[in-house]
């Protein structure tokens, strides 16, 4: 809840930059667990930085479910608990262990100050590849 006694207060365009590393796979059917780091923002004003454990469950060969919990910071300020649940697109790569991932995610993170502030996100996640494609593949045609 807000200061003012609000449930909801705004409605804020959300972005980040996560990184994970799942170790214990050898295949799509296999059980992931391993470290993730994070960065995001809501509205361009509200920093957090930190990471925690990720653990991955097959519950299908291609769309896994992740589910991430951690500890971070928030603008410097108060530290800060919460969680992701992601579905989608994620593949093993038996060939390099980079592999690319697209889906959706719901996510929750609390302060631990006297405020007790929540935010609440629901959107898309998509690989940083399918960002830079457009740009590798018009260079590799220049070239």
């Amino acid at each position: 809840m807000g200061t003012d006694g609000n449930v909801w207060e705004a409605t804020l365009l959300c972005g980040g930059v996560v990184g994970d590393l799942l170790l214990f796979r050898r295949r799509n059917r296999d059980f992931g667990f391993g470290p993730y780091v994070e960065v995001l923002t809501a509205g361009f004003w509200d920093a957090r930085f930190g990471g925690g454990a990720s653990l991955l469950v097959p519950i299908s060969e291609s769309y896994p479910l992740v589910l991430s919990v951690g500890a971070f910071d928030h603008e410097l300020r108060a530290a800060s608990l919460g969680g992701t649940l992601f579905w989608g697109v994620r593949s093993y790569n038996f060939d390099n262990p980079y592999n690319w991932t697209v889906g959706v995610y719901a996510s929750a993170y609390r302060d631990l100050d006297s405020r007790g502030d929540t935010l609440v996100s629901v959107g898309v996640e998509l690989d940083a590849f399918f960002l830079a494609a457009p740009f590798l593949l018009a260079f590799g045609a220049l070239r």
